[in-house]
């Protein structure tokens, strides 16, 4: 529901981002320069469009030469100087090796290295499950463990899940950091932390009613199966 509202009131725009972060060497004088050169080569005045075009590349060699001569200068540890150093001559990305695929074949291409890849660990689950190498989850004997775990609860002892409250849900989603990825919903962070005052109150409804009825999203469902590490074997 609420991806269909952003899909009809917010959505996504794609928008052509040259760069997120400029050099530090990019200044003010240069930005100028550039937009005098943009504008006469957009109003066809070529004498003035050449001009600014010389003019601009001047003033980036200009900027450059006087940023890596003062970093430099001010380089008082080898940590630094080496970063200058890297940022002169920046490392080039190899090429893909090449990778074995099915028949004996080998290939150096992106596209069949990242699809052989993609169909050997989405098939890898699906060729265990044929050899039947694994026990079912819904065939394991999980009665040791039940026992075991019946043996440290004492009667008195209970576990319940406390209600939510909404100033508590609500103060969650303001502190949600809006760098992270969507979850299994495709919700950005970003929009529910924007979202907070309004579906706080009824977000609340919702988990509070999983909790009363024991019934829960299936996108949340698991099976967790215990997974022996050391010690005493007994289950």
């Amino acid at each position: 529901m609420l991806n269909k509202a952003l899909d009809k009131y917010a959505p996504v725009v794609k928008e052509r981002v040259k760069r997120d972060r400029q050099p530090e060497w990019y200044n003010s004088e240069i930005i100028y320069a550039r937009n005098m050169r943009d504008t006469y080569n957009a109003l066809g005045l070529w004498s003035e469009y050449r001009f600014w075009r010389n003019k601009t590349k001047q003033i980036v060699d200009n900027s450059k030469k006087n940023y890596y001569k003062n970093m430099v200068k001010d380089s008082n540890d080898p940590k630094t100087l080496w970063k200058c150093l890297h940022s002169l001559n920046p490392k080039v990305k190899n090429t893909p090796y090449e990778l074995a695929t099915e028949n004996n074949n080998t290939t150096k291409s992106k596209k069949c290295i990242a699809d052989t890849f993609d169909n050997f660990f989405t098939s890898c689950a699906e060729k265990l499950r044929e050899q039947g190498s694994y026990t079912p989850v819904n065939k394991a004997d999980f009665s040791n463990l039940s026992k075991f775990v019946k043996n440290k609860l004492h009667k008195h002892e209970k576990f319940s899940i406390p209600p939510v409250n909404m100033n508590e849900l609500f103060n969650e989603l303001a502190k949600l950091d809006i760098n992270k990825a969507s979850g299994m919903d495709n919700i950005g962070p970003k929009i529910l932390r924007l979202s907070a005052p309004f579906i706080a109150s009824p977000l609340t409804y919702v988990f509070n009613r999983m909790i009363d009825t024991g019934i829960y999203l299936s996108l949340l469902n698991a099976k967790v199966t215990p997974v022996f590490k050391d010690g005493d074997k007994l289950f």
